[in-house]
C-alpha cells in the first residue's frame, strides 16, 4: 500500500503596494508604477512546509526557503534587481541540502513603452514555473517534476535578454536570450540536466546559449 502524505506550505509575502495585480513594490519597480525618479526598494518572501505520513505517523517540517530582494529605481529607463536566497535553514557544506545563494542580480533598461533589456544574472523565461516560481504560482506545495527535473528550475544564468510586447496582437508578449551554455559534464541520470546548470559562478561563456519565448495572454489565462 503506498503511503498517504499530507503536506502544506505557509507562505509569507511582503504585500506593501496594490495596483490591479501589481501586489508588492518589488512588481511595481518591475512594471514601472513606481512614481518617484529614485527609489530603493526591500521586499521578499518565505515558506515553511508541513509533511505528515498518515500511515507512518510520522512529520515533518521544513523552513525552505527565504527570499531577501533588493531593488532600485535609478531613473525612469533604469533599475536594478537582486535577490538573495537561503534554503532549507542552513548553509550546504558536508550535510544534505541547504543553499545560499545569489538567485538574480541585473540591470533593467526600459527601451519603449512595450519593450525593455535586462543584463546580469537572471532567470530566463524558459517553461512555465522558472520565471514565475513563486510559491503561489503553482497548485500543491512542491514544484512539478517537469520544472524540477526537465526544466530545473529555478534555473538561472548570465547573459542579455531582450523582452516586449506586440504593438498589433493584443496580449502576445516576446522575450529572446543570451546567456552561458550548460556544464554537460555534470549532468547526470535522474537528475537530468540540474547539475550543468552555472548558476552564475564561474561559467564557462566560450559557448553561449540562446533561449526564446512566446507568450500569450487571453481573459487572464496565458498559453
Amino acid at each position: 500500500m503506498k503511503n498517504t502524505i499530507l503536506a502544506f506550505s505557509i507562505y509569507v509575502i511582503c504585500i506593501t503596494f496594490c495596483h490591479a495585480q501589481v501586489l508588492t513594490k518589488e512588481d511595481s519597480l518591475a512594471t514601472g508604477l513606481l512614481a518617484r525618479a529614485a527609489a530603493t526598494v526591500i521586499s521578499g518572501y518565505g515558506s515553511i512546509k508541513y509533511r505528515y505520513d498518515v500511515n507512518n505517523n510520522l512529520a515533518q517540517a521544513n523552513l525552505d526557503r527565504v527570499i531577501l530582494f533588493l531593488g532600485h529605481k535609478f531613473s525612469n529607463k533604469i533599475s536594478f534587481f537582486s535577490e538573495f536566497e537561503v534554503e532549507d535553514a542552513k548553509v550546504a557544506g558536508g550535510e544534505t541540502g541547504g543553499e545560499v545563494a545569489l538567485e538574480q542580480a541585473f540591470l533593467k533598461f526600459n527601451l519603449t513603452k512595450s519593450s525593455y533589456l535586462i543584463t546580469g544574472l537572471f532567470i530566463p523565461r524558459i517553461g512555465i514555473i522558472n520565471e514565475n516560481h513563486l510559491p503561489t504560482a503553482f497548485n500543491g506545495n512542491d514544484r512539478p517534476f517537469v520544472e524540477t527535473y526537465i526544466i530545473p528550475s529555478t534555473w538561472r544564468e548570465i547573459g542579455i535578454g531582450l523582452y516586449g510586447s506586440s504593438n498589433n496582437i493584443s496580449g502576445l508578449n516576446y522575450t529572446i536570450a543570451f546567456v552561458n551554455g550548460l556544464n554537460s559534464s555534470c549532468f547526470e541520470s535522474g537528475r537530468g540536466i540540474r547539475d550543468g546548470r552555472y548558476e552564475g559562478r564561474e561559467a564557462n561563456a566560450s559557448a553561449l546559449a540562446l533561449t526564446g519565448s512566446l507568450l500569450y495572454y487571453y481573459i487572464g489565462l496565458f498559453t
